[in-house]
């Protein structure tokens, strides 16, 4: 893989993060913030997630630095 991968046996990264669901998105901007999170799986019973987090995605890319 070419992302880091966490194993987190002990679920200290799963409490740092305060995180309740799986799966669960986040994304970070270019300074490395946490700016959106989106909870369960983005297309669940036809929710629009992943057209949402796609747009935020490119929100985020146009963003200057």
């Amino acid at each position: 893989m070419k992302y880091p991968v966490v194993v987190d046996n002990a679920g200290k990264n799963w409490a740092a993060w305060d995180n309740r669901f799986w799966p669960c998105t986040y994304l970070v901007d270019k300074k490395g913030n946490v700016r959106y999170r989106w909870d369960g799986e983005l297309n669940w019973k036809e929710t629009k997630g992943e057209a949402i987090m796609r747009k935020k995605i490119e929100d985020l890319l146009a963003e200057k630095e």
